[in-house]
């Protein structure tokens, strides 16, 4: 939101490599220009600690589907929205990045070889997608017509 919010005033964020424009963009400055800007629905929101809200989560191909759909919907009633993907493999097994262990017997061991939660874990994935609070009624009824 706090990207949203500079951008639109802004128009673009100033890089760290600009330093002169970077440390001018501070906590105060961020600060004034929410208070001050009446135009920046994302300042508002900022300001009045109403944030973003979640409508829609997926952690499976069916989900996926459903996900995808969605967000066909708010393109077509052009609805701003972000989606949060993740995907984790908690223990990639890799020789180079894998934690070794020595045993009681003095062995150098994978951990992943002598680990039964190692060896349980599986990868995931889980898209969010989340929308201005302003919108999240709209969203809701297209939420019922997809979800069905």
């Amino acid at each position: 939101m706090l990207q949203e919010a500079i951008t639109h005033t802004l128009d673009t964020l100033p890089v760290p490599s600009r330093s002169d424009e970077y440390v001018t963009l501070d906590d105060y400055k961020l600060w004034s220009m929410m208070q001050n800007d009446d135009t920046n629905e994302w300042f508002e929101n900022l300001v009045n600690r109403n944030h973003i809200r979640k409508v829609f989560k997926s952690t499976d191909e069916s989900e996926q589907r459903k996900l995808d759909r969605m967000i066909e919907k708010l393109d077509e009633e052009h609805i701003w929205y972000w989606r949060d993907d993740l995907e984790t493999n908690w223990y990639e097994q890799e020789m180079d990045k894998e934690v070794m262990l020595i045993d009681k017997d003095g062995e150098l061991n994978l951990l992943s070889n002598r680990s039964k939660i190692i060896e349980d874990l599986e990868p995931f994935n889980v898209n969010r997608l989340y929308v201005k609070p302003s919108d999240r009624g709209k969203v809701n009824k297209i939420k019922k017509d997809v979800v069905k």
